[in-house]
C-alpha cells in the first residue's frame, strides 16, 4: 500500500502563507506611517517652494577685463518681482566701458577658477561679492535669502545661466 501526501487546503500552502505575511505588513505600515500635516497645510508649503524660485537674471550685462583689478565688470539691472528683490551686496558706481569710465551700477566677477568651473566662463556672484536674492513675507520681514550666480561666456560676453544656492548666504 502505497502512502499518499495528504493535500492541503489552498490557504495553508507556502505561498499563500506569505502573501498573508504581506497583507499584514502592509496594513501595519498603513497604519503607523500617518501624514501628520493635514492636505491645506501640503499645498501651502508646496506654494511657499514655488515663490521662492531662482530669478533669471538674463538682463545683466558682461562689460569688460578691469585692468587694475584683474576682475571683469558686469553691468546690473535692479530686480524685483512680487515678494523677491535681488540686492547686489559689492557693487559700485563706475566700470569701463570703452576703454572710459564710465557710471553704471556695476559688479566685480570672476572667471572660472574654482573646481567644477569652466575657465572660458566669467562668474558673477559669489561669497566675496556676493548677489542676494531675498524673499519677504507682506509686512516686509525677510523670510528667506538665496546666493545667485550669474554666468557669462568670457569670449562672447553673452550671458549664460543663472543658478541659486551656489554658497552660503548669512
Amino acid at each position: 500500500m502505497v502512502d499518499q501526501k495528504a493535500k492541503k487546503s489552498w490557504y495553508k500552502r507556502w505561498w499563500a502563507i506569505i502573501l498573508y505575511i504581506i497583507i499584514i505588513l502592509a496594513i501595519i505600515g498603513s497604519l503607523s506611517g500617518k501624514d501628520n500635516t493635514p492636505n491645506s497645510d501640503k499645498s501651502q508649503v508646496t506654494n511657499q517652494i514655488n515663490d521662492y524660485t531662482c530669478p533669471e537674471l538674463s538682463t545683466m550685462k558682461l562689460l569688460v577685463l578691469n585692468a587694475y583689478t584683474q576682475l571683469w565688470d558686469a553691468q546690473i539691472t535692479p530686480y524685483k518681482s512680487g515678494n523677491a528683490e535681488v540686492v547686489y551686496i559689492s557693487h559700485y558706481g563706475m566700470a569701463i566701458q570703452d576703454n572710459q569710465y564710465v557710471t553704471v551700477d556695476a559688479i566685480s566677477c570672476d572667471v572660472g577658477s574654482q573646481e567644477g568651473q569652466n575657465a572660458n566662463w566669467i562668474y558673477c556672484g559669489d561669497f566675496l561679492r556676493p548677489i542676494v536674492v531675498r524673499y519677504t513675507d507682506d509686512k516686509g520681514t525677510i523670510i528667506k535669502k538665496r546666493s545667485v550666480e550669474v554666468t557669462f561666456d568670457k569670449n562672447t560676453k553673452q550671458y549664460l545661466s543663472t543658478k541659486c544656492d551656489t554658497y552660503d548666504v548669512i
